[in-house]
C-alpha cells in the first residue's frame, strides 16, 4: 500500500504503478478500496496539495475498471470521489503538486507543470536526475553536513529541499536564471520551510513540560520562526541574493533531562535542544539569480561555497562553455582547494557528455564518477543512464 500511495503523490504513470502489490486478488476488496482512498485522494496532503485533476480522475477510473471487470463490489466512497472529480473544471494553468516522501518520513511538495517546455525553459518540472541525486545524498550526508552549499540550476528545488531535510548544511543557496522558475522555486521553498518548521515546533512542544508562562514564550518563539520562513516573494535581480528563511532541524543529539512526568513523578526523557541556540541545527536558506553567461568570478567567490550541486545541466552544447566557466570560477584559486562540485546527469546524448568532459579537462578540472546509490527512494524510470561526477581543480 505504501508504495502505491507514494507513486500516486509522485504522479507515476498508472501503467507503472504497483497495483499488483496492493491487493491480493485481481481487484481491491471494499476494505482495500476504502483504505486506498483514505491514504490518497481523501488524505489531508491531497486536499491541500493535489496531483493534477486529470491524474486523479485516471487513478480512480482505473480502480473502478478493475472492480467492474472482476465483478468486485465497489465502495460508495469510490463513486462519490469520482463524481466529485468529474464535476470539477480542468485546470487552466496546468499546474499541480507532486509530493515526495523522504527516509526521515518528511514530505517534500513541489508545485510544477506537466509541460516539458514553458517560455523556453524545462525548469518547471522535476526530472529523474534530481531524484537520483537525492538518493545519493541520502547515502552520503557527510558531503553536505556543516557545509555552505550552492546549487546551480535548482529548477523547482527538489535536490536542495531534500538536502536540507536529510542533512545539516550550514547554508544552502538555490540558484536559477529564469524569472518564472525563480518565482515557482521561491514558492516551493517557502511552502516546505513553513511545513518543516511547524512540525519541528509541534514536536518540541510535545516533549517539553513547562509552566504556562514558558509555553506562552514558546508560542511567541514559534511565531517568530514562522515569520522567518514566510519572506514575501521577490522578483530577483541578476546576480542578487535573497534570504528566504531558516530550515530548523531535528536534534541529532537529544539531551537527557529530568522533567516532571504524569502524576508528579520525575523521569528521564529526551528533550529537544533549541535550534536557535545551536547553529548546527539550522540551515540559512537563500535564492539567487545567476546568469552563467554574464556572472563575474568575484561575485561567485563572494558566495563562499564549499560544495556545489547541479542536476541535469549537461544537455545543450550551447550552454556548456558558460557552465564550465562558472564551475572553473567556483573551483579554482587557493581559497577553493577543498571545494568540490557534484553533478548528476541523465546521459541523453553521449557526444554532448563527452564534449563536457573534454571542456572541463581543458579547464584543469578533474572528474571522478561516483558510486550509484544503493537504495531507491523514488519511482522514476530506472532504465535511463544517470551518472554523478565529482569535480575538483587539478592540484
Amino acid at each position: 500500500m505504501d508504495k502505491l500511495v507514494n507513486q500516486f503523490f509522485e504522479m507515476i504513470p498508472l501503467r507503472q504503478c504497483s497495483w499488483g502489490d496492493t491487493w491480493n486478488t485481481t481487484a481491491p476488496s471494499l476494505e482495500e478500496q476504502q483504505s486506498i482512498l483514505k491514504e490518497t485522494l481523501m488524505s489531508p496532503v491531497c486536499k491541500e496539495f493535489p496531483p493534477s485533476l486529470k491524474y486523479r480522475k485516471l487513478f480512480v477510473k482505473h480502480i473502478l475498471k478493475q472492480c467492474e471487470e472482476h465483478d468486485v463490489e465497489i465502495a460508495d466512497e469510490l463513486y462519490e470521489v469520482y463524481s466529485t472529480l468529474v464535476a470539477q473544471k480542468e485546470e487552466t494553468l496546468d499546474r499541480f503538486f507532486k509530493t515526495y516522501k523522504l527516509p526521515t518520513g518528511n514530505l517534500i511538495t513541489l508545485k510544477e507543470s506537466s509541460q516539458v517546455v514553458i517560455d523556453g525553459t524545462t525548469g518547471l518540472r522535476s526530472w529523474p536526475a534530481a531524484q537520483y541525486m537525492v538518493e545519493w545524498i541520502a547515502e552520503n550526508t557527510h558531503i553536505i553536513n556543516g557545509r555552505r552549499v550552492l546549487e546551480l540550476g535548482s529548477g523547482l528545488g527538489l535536490t536542495g529541499l531534500a538536502s536540507c531535510d536529510l542533512c545539516q548544511p550550514l547554508t544552502y543557496t538555490f540558484s536559477d536564471c529564469h524569472e518564472q522558475v525563480l518565482k515557482t522555486l521561491q514558492e516551493n521553498i517557502l511552502l516546505n520551510i513553513h511545513r518543516n518548521n511547524s512540525q519541528q515546533s509541534s514536536e518540541s512542544e510535545t516533549v517539553r513540560s513547562k509552566s504556562d508562562s514558558e509555553k506562552l514564550g514558546d508560542r511567541k518563539d514559534q511565531e517568530q520562526r514562522t515569520f522567518k520562513a514566510t519572506t514575501s516573494l521577490r522578483l530577483l535581480e541578476e546576480h542578487s541574493l535573497c534570504d528566504v528563511g531558516v530550515w530548523f532541524h531535528r536534534t541529532r543529539h537529544a539531551v537527557e533531562a529530568r522533567i516532571e512526568g504524569e502524576n508528579g513523578l520525575e523521569s528521564n526523557r529526551l528533550v529537544q535542544q533549541d535550534s536557535d541556540q545551536n547553529p548546527a541545527m539550522r540551515t540559512d536558506v537563500s535564492v539567487c539569480c545567476i546568469d552563467w553567461e554574464n556572472v563575474k568570478k568575484d561575485w561567485l567567490g563572494s558566495l563562499n561555497a564549499d560544495v556545489i550541486l547541479a542536476t541535469d545541466v549537461i544537455y545543450d552544447t550551447r550552454i556548456l562553455p558558460s557552465l564550465v566557466h562558472v564551475l572553473s570560477s567556483l573551483l579554482s584559486g587557493p581559497d577553493n582547494q577543498h571545494t568540490a562540485a557534484y553533478i548528476a546527469s541523465t546521459i541523453r546524448n553521449e557526444d554532448t557528455y563527452k564534449l563536457f568532459l573534454e571542456m572541463i579537462d581543458d579547464a584543469n578540472i578533474v572528474a571522478m564518477e561516483m558510486t550509484s546509490p544503493q537504495h531507491h527512494l523514488f519511482h522514476y524510470d530506472k532504465t535511463c543512464s544517470i551518472q554523478i561526477l565529482r569535480l575538483t581543480q587539478k592540484r
